[in-house]
């Protein structure tokens, strides 16, 4: 009990301060944590035709992005179903949003403006999954980079020795067809020197560079 109290005044102090000398901080209860955050109270009413848990519902728009960015339908699934179980409003204990789990950095560099908006989530996701399967040549090393970042992929030039992420990977792999051949393994290619950046083109196309 006492133990709770003290954090409890210790959020109060950190929502406070940063207040008063950052701007506006948000304490949101993410279901594993509490998340302390400068991004706004999602506005969900825009996006309350859409339910929890509901696969069928986001068949069409997953099947549009998988036709749009040359994915396979299952990759998308997934992913998906192991970054949020088709739950449009999770909110991840390190800030990643939606049914993709899009960090906000990475939203707004694909330049979403509702990362809780399913057709912009899962359109963003599969763009950001298809540069990495471009820049690695293998989903499997797409995988880990989604989920671990670029620069751990990077960094072991193969999908990292975290436990979370060998097993993100082995868990999404299980679904796909295993005759695929971009599923081939191999060793990424070495990090650019001056780190990855992602961006857009003239055209709209989300360019992965160093």
């Amino acid at each position: 009990m006492v133990k709770n109290l003290v954090h409890t005044f210790i959020l109060i102090f950190i929502l406070v301060a940063g207040n008063v000398c950052y701007g506006q901080v948000f304490l949101r209860n993410s279901g594993d944590c509490l998340l302390l955050t400068n991004i706004p109270q999602p506005d969900f009413i825009r996006i309350r035709k859409y339910k929890k848990n509901n696969q069928e519902q986001y068949k069409k728009l997953v099947q549009k992005a998988a036709l749009k960015h040359n994915l396979s339908f299952e990759l998308i699934d997934a992913v998906i179903a192991a970054e949020s179980g088709y739950n449009p409003r999770a909110i991840s204990c390190k800030g990643a949003q939606g049914l993709m789990q899009l960090m906000p950095g990475t939203a707004d560099a694909l330049k979403v403006n509702n990362a809780f908006d399913p057709e912009e989530n899962i359109d963003a996701g599969a763009r950001y999954l298809k540069a990495m399967i471009d820049r690695y040549g293998s989903v499997e090393l797409a995988l880990a980079a989604y989920n671990a970042g670029p620069k751990a992929v990077d960094k072991y030039r193969d999908i990292p020795p975290y436990k979370e992420t060998q097993g993100y990977v082995k868990k999404i792999k299980a679904k796909l067809n295993p005759n695929d051949s971009i599923n081939s393994r191999k060793k990424a290619p070495a990090p650019p020197k001056n780190g990855i950046k992602v961006k857009k083109d003239n055209k709209g196309n989300i360019v992965i560079s160093n």
